[in-house]
C-alpha cells in the first residue's frame, strides 16, 4: 500500500509571493486532523485469500440501426489474407478458399476481357513475327479477349505480321507459325458470344475483315518463292545433265569420227585456239557442218606435224589422251563436194575423255 502522507517534495518550486490586492484576508481556518488509517491484518504466505465468484456478464451487442446504410469502405470479413502464403491446392486446409474460385462457392470465376472488362471472355494468346533481316522478333499479345477485342487484336497483329513478317533468313517459316497459331487462338474466340451490355467498358475496332485487306496478298510470298527456288534447282539439274564437252544436243561423238565426216563446232571459233571446244559429228548435208575430216591420225606429236601429209587441211582437232590421243586433220566443208579419198589413220578412234585442244 502507498502511504497517503507523502513528505513534501524539496524540489517543488517556490510559491511566489501573492499581490497586494485590496480585499480583505481570509480567514484562517484550523489544521484538518484525520483519523489514522485502519490497516487490514497482514496476510502471511501459508494463509490462502478467499475470492469470491464473479457472476457471469452476459455478451452485449451494440444495437444497430435499422435504417442505416451499409458502410462500402468496411473491410470484408470474409477476404482472403493477402500476404498470406500460397496453399496447395491438393492440400488445403478445410474451409479453405482456392484462388479462381468465388469465395463461399465452388465454381470458378470466369475470365473478363484485359481491354474493356467484358464478359465471356477466352483466355488465348495472338501471336506474330517480324523479320529484321539479319534480326528477328517474336510477337505475343496474351489474354483474355472478348470477341469483340480478341477480333480486333488478331486482325491487326495479322496484318503486321503479313506485311513485315517475311523479311529474313528464316522470317518466311516464323511467319507462317505465327499465323497458324493465331489462327487457332482466332477459333476459340469466334465462338464467344458478343459480351452482355452494360458489363464491359470501351472496346477495340474491329475493322474490315482480313481477307479484304491488301495485306493478304502477301501470302503469295511463300508461294511464289517455293516456285522459285523449283524453277532454279531444276535449271541447275538441266545444267549439269547437259552435254559435255566434246558432244553437241544434234549430232554423234567426236571420238567416232573418221576420214570424210563432218563437224560442228557449237562456239564458232577456230578449233585449235579452244581450250574447251563443243565438237560433234554431223551430217555433211546440214548447213550446220562447218568442217571436214580430211584424215585422222593417231599421234601425241604437235598437231601441226601430225598433219603435215594434208596439205589442204587449214586446222585441226586434237584429243590428247595417253590412251588413245588422235589428231584430226581438218578443212572447211563445201556443201556438195565430195569426200577426200587419201587414206587417214584410224587407229585412234574409241571412247575416250571429253575432247580438247
Amino acid at each position: 500500500m502507498s502511504n497517503p502522507y507523502q513528505p513534501p517534495n524539496p524540489h517543488t518550486p517556490p510559491t511566489p509571493p501573492a499581490e497586494p490586492s485590496d480585499r480583505p484576508p481570509m480567514p484562517t481556518l484550523p489544521p484538518l486532523v484525520l483519523p489514522p488509517p485502519v490497516l487490514p491484518p497482514p496476510v502471511l504466505p501459508t494463509q490462502a485469500v478467499p475470492v469470491p465468484p464473479m457472476p457471469p456478464v452476459p455478451p452485449t451487442t451494440p444495437a444497430q440501426p435499422q435504417d442505416a446504410a451499409p458502410n462500402p469502405y468496411a473491410p470484408n470479413p470474409y477476404a482472403p489474407d493477402p500476404f498470406a502464403p500460397p496453399v496447395d491446392a491438393g492440400h488445403a486446409p478445410a474451409g479453405h478458399t482456392q484462388a479462381g474460385y468465388a469465395y463461399g462457392y465452388g465454381h470458378p470465376v470466369p475470365p473478363n476481357c484485359r481491354i474493356c472488362g467484358g464478359m465471356p471472355a477466352a483466355n488465348v494468346t495472338v501471336y506474330g513475327h517480324q523479320g529484321l533481316i539479319v534480326l528477328m522478333r517474336f510477337l505475343r499479345q496474351p489474354g483474355p479477349y472478348c470477341r469483340v477485342c480478341g477480333t480486333a487484336t488478331v486482325r491487326q497483329l495479322s496484318q503486321y505480321t503479313l506485311l513485315r513478317g517475311w523479311w529474313g533468313y528464316l522470317s518466311p517459316l516464323f511467319t507462317l507459325i505465327a499465323l497458324l497459331r493465331t489462327r487457332s487462338a482466332y477459333q476459340k474466340i469466334r465462338q464467344l458470344p458478343p459480351p452482355a451490355p452494360g458489363t464491359h467498358g470501351q472496346q477495340l475496332d474491329p475493322g474490315t475483315p482480313l481477307t479484304k485487306r491488301g495485306a493478304i496478298w502477301m501470302l503469295l510470298v511463300p508461294l511464289v518463292s517455293v516456285a522459285a527456288s523449283i524453277t532454279v534447282l531444276a535449271l541447275l539439274l538441266a545444267g549439269l545433265g547437259g552435254p559435255a564437252a566434246g558432244d553437241d544436243v544434234v549430232g554423234t561423238s567426236v571420238l567416232n569420227a573418221a576420214g570424210g565426216d563432218c563437224l560442228r563446232d557449237s562456239n564458232g571459233a577456230a578449233i585449235q585456239n579452244q581450250a574447251d571446244p563443243e565438237v560433234a559429228v554431223v551430217p555433211c548435208s546440214d548447213n550446220k557442218a562447218q568442217y571436214r575430216v580430211l584424215g585422222r591420225v593417231a599421234s601425241l606429236e604437235d598437231p601441226a606435224t601430225a598433219c603435215a601429209g594434208y596439205p589442204a587441211a587449214t586446222t585441226y582437232y586434237a584429243h590428247p589422251n595417253a590412251g588413245d590421243s588422235f589428231v584430226l586433220c581438218l578443212a572447211p566443208n563445201t556443201p556438195g563436194s565430195a569426200p577426200s579419198s587419201t587414206p587417214d589413220d584410224t587407229s585412234g578412234g574409241g571412247s575416250g575423255a571429253p575432247a580438247s585442244v
